[in-house]
């Protein structure tokens, strides 16, 4: 699968790709920085305190900025000669401590500036190792509060993270996506641009949660024309959309809110029944529900002649069997059950 070792996030603009990191670049450099600017701190100090070892040829006063000047020429190797030198001390401390940390702060620089000229060329090298080596994943397009609880969910069920690609165009969801162990790309998922930076193509499922409608129908269509094979659950949030997004393509279409009401209304009267609801969708709790076609010692039997699992559907011809007719069902080749158990 993909290498476990891809720990650097690209935070700076302009880049894409995010996964996890252990310190992004923009804090290294700040950092670099940092440790530049107390180097020649303690140079200018100790200049600044042997002032009287250093001379002046055009005033022949040294002052602050005198000091500051002549820790930059120093530093830079600049040298005009304006000043200079002419004590013991300055000249030790010039040869054995100044030099050696202008050779640090030169390598310090050269090698900030290498990083950052190859970091664009460094992320189009492992987005093309991502795609290589992406396969039967699942594609979250959207990660706020509902792309959040899917990745997790996802995750629960054994999905292993580097299975898991998120699209966003907000650069904290997909950094906090990154931060929660999962690849991401920053970008705008109805563009065929950016489905195939995340291996559209060769992907299982894409998991639409963004809040607009218009924005996942979209993102559907692209989808769609790009793999004819992926399936496509999206978020609706108004239910007047549901047939604008199975006209786009999406195979399974859910509304949160609509969902939420309905659970909510059920627990005023039947609250053990709400949580039961919950249960059966949560994978870390007590009990699991699934899908699967019938076996071959099932063909002839009836739903509740089955061992080890509650039905509570059964799906054939691509159409759900109602309840009511549980008791008369006798199974048959490729039906699809619905079921509960006890998870493992």
């Amino acid at each position: 699968m993909l290498n476990h070792n891809l720990h650097t996030v690209l935070r700076l603009r302009g880049k894409i790709l995010f996964v996890k990191d252990k310190t992004s670049p923009l804090k290294t450099l700040l950092y670099r920085m940092l440790f530049i600017f107390i180097l020649l701190c303690i140079i200018a100090l100790a200049f600044w305190l042997d002032r009287e070892g250093l001379e002046d040829t055009r005033d022949g006063e040294v002052d602050a900025v005198d000091v500051i000047y002549f820790t930059a020429i120093t530093i830079t190797t600049t040298g005009y000669g304006d000043i200079h030198p002419n004590s013991t001390f300055a000249m030790l401390f010039d040869s054995f401590v100044a030099t050696p940390m202008r050779a640090i702060i030169w390598i310090v620089f050269i090698g900030t500036a290498y990083q950052l000229v190859l970091q664009q060329f460094m992320e189009e090298r492992r987005m093309k190792k991502l795609q290589k080596e992406l396969e039967n994943h699942v594609i979250i397009a959207g990660y706020g509060n509902t792309g959040k609880a899917t990745a997790k969910e996802l995750v629960a069920k054994n999905y292993q993270k580097e299975q898991i690609i998120v699209i966003d165009n907000n650069q904290e969801a997909i950094s906090e996506a990154a931060e929660d162990g999962f690849m991401g790309f920053l970008g705008d998922a109805s563009k065929e641009a950016m489905l195939t930076k995340a291996a559209v193509t060769k992907a299982r499922h894409i998991i639409i949660t963004f809040p607009r409608d218009d924005a996942n129908v979209l993102i559907s269509l692209t989808a769609r024309d790009m793999n004819k094979n992926i399936k496509i659950i999206a978020r609706a949030n108004q239910e007047e959309n549901f047939k604008l997004l199975t006209r786009s393509g999406a195979d399974i279409i859910i509304s949160p809110s609509i969902a939420g009401g309905h659970l909510m209304a059920a627990a005023t009267q039947n609250e053990h029944l709400a949580l039961l609801f919950q249960d059966m969708l949560t994978a870390q709790r007590g009990v699991r529900s699934s899908q699967r076609v019938v076996t071959e010692g099932e063909i002839g039997k009836g739903p509740k002649e089955l061992k080890g699992i509650v039905v509570m559907g059964v799906y054939r011809d691509k159409k759900l069997l109602d309840a009511k007719d549980m008791d008369a069902i006798k199974l048959k080749p490729k039906d699809i059950l619905i079921y509960l158990e006890k998870k493992a």
